[in-house]
């Protein structure tokens, strides 16, 4: 199977989202303020900003080691919030559920529905 760099894709009606580039180390190191959630779970913080900027790199600039072309940027929106994000990093791995991304910024997508993989 080809696909493109970000992927976006359905199977069976879960949603998933894919890309190669280290987004969440990238995170980690442009974070400038951490607002830190009851539990201080920062691997699903880092996560939550990509459906929560609806975007698959929410960086920009973007880091010096992604190989991102600026004029194809429109490609990294996420038109629909994934119920899968699959990002690979040097970080420690991991498997989580990510919060919602509150009511007025998902209003204009359709409601993500939790699924079992």
């Amino acid at each position: 199977v080809a696909a493109a760099n970000p992927a976006f894709f359905a199977v069976n009606g879960v949603r998933f989202a894919a890309c190669t580039q280290d987004v969440l180390r990238h995170l980690s190191a442009a974070e400038a303020a951490r607002e830190e959630g009851p539990n201080g779970d920062r691997m699903a913080r880092l996560a939550a900003h990509l459906p929560g900027q609806r975007s698959a790199y929410p960086l920009f600039p973007a880091a010096r080691a992604a190989c991102l072309d600026a004029s194809l940027a429109a490609h990294l929106e996420m038109d629909v919030t994934p119920d899968v994000l699959v990002l690979p990093s040097d970080l420690n791995p991991f498997a989580k559920i990510v919060p919602r991304v509150p009511e007025p910024a998902a209003a204009a997508t359709a409601p993500a529905l939790p699924a079992r993989v």
